[in-house]
């Protein structure tokens, strides 16, 4: 009967807001990172048959009509379509003037405020230095079907929570994690993570004051905290913040690149 429930129910949908600022590429990265290279991947976990949730993406490009023609965006949205693989999600594009991180983020949150979602769909919040694996919609779609009370996920499994590693943080000497199961994932409890997360609509509007103050990413989901929000990881991770030493445990993320990429990398091409 359940199963019958779950065939009759509307397909869940995610919105996905993905943030570019127009910067360099920054200190303390993997040799083969480029923010190309993440939005690349991305666009491939995406450009799937049969996607298990309904998704589309929205790409907030923080800066100028002519910058947006010097960057590495525009070579896959021309003329008000996606110019990568079959088409098989949606891709919106807009251009606008943050100059900040802090100010780019806030016109991202005004922008889910101000859509016209349903409260049962579900917003993605992404900046561009992530790489994920190319399954983790089908993963993240087990969970929300499942009857886990989750409030806000994370794809990134934090090296700070792993003690004896180089990412280990000491705030988290003694953390205790619930571990929950969905599909073939496990899920763990965490007290905070990066400011990439999924969120349902309802969640998120309830939460929009905490999400859009001046706190950093980890006193933001302390507040959370304090409202009982639920957060939860996934084991091994579906996604990785690509920072050196960050890099989320146990998983080899050279196989997320794009083969003729990965090539050119190793012989040192990247641009």
């Amino acid at each position: 009967m359940k199963n019958i429930l779950n065939f009759l129910r509307p397909r869940k949908k995610l919105h996905i807001f993905y943030k570019h600022i127009h910067s360099g590429v920054g200190k303390n990265r993997p040799d083969w990172f480029s923010h190309e290279i993440c939005f690349i991947n991305l666009l491939r976990s995406l450009d799937q048959k049969n996607l298990e949730l309904d998704v589309d993406l929205t790409v907030l490009f923080d800066g100028t009509p002519e910058s947006y023609e010097e960057n590495f965006i525009s070579r896959y949205y021309r003329d008000g379509a996606c110019n990568f693989g079959g088409n098989n999600f949606k891709f919106n594009l807009e251009i606008f003037k943050g100059g900040s991180q802090r100010l780019a983020g806030l016109h991202l949150l005004n922008k889910v405020r101000t859509m016209n979602y349903s409260l049962n769909d579900y917003v993605y919040i992404l900046e561009n230095d992530y790489l994920h694996d190319y399954s983790w919609v089908r993963h993240l779609n087990q969970l929300l079907s499942s009857d886990i009370p989750v409030d806000y996920i994370s794809l990134y499994d934090h090296p700070d929570k792993y003690p004896y590693t180089k990412g280990f943080h000491e705030s988290h000497v003694n953390l205790q994690s619930k571990i929950y199961v969905a599909g073939d994932r496990h899920w763990r409890s965490i007290p905070s993570t990066c400011y990439s997360f999924i969120v349902s609509i309802e969640k998120f509007n309830e939460d929009l004051e905490i999400l859009s103050s001046d706190r950093m990413d980890h006193q933001v989901f302390d507040e959370l905290a304090k409202k009982e929000r639920l957060l939860l990881s996934p084991i091994p991770s579906l996604a990785t913040h690509c920072m050196v030493n960050l890099l989320s445990p146990g998983i080899d993320w050279d196989q997320f690149l794009l083969p003729p990429m990965a090539s050119r990398l190793r012989e040192g091409r990247h641009e």
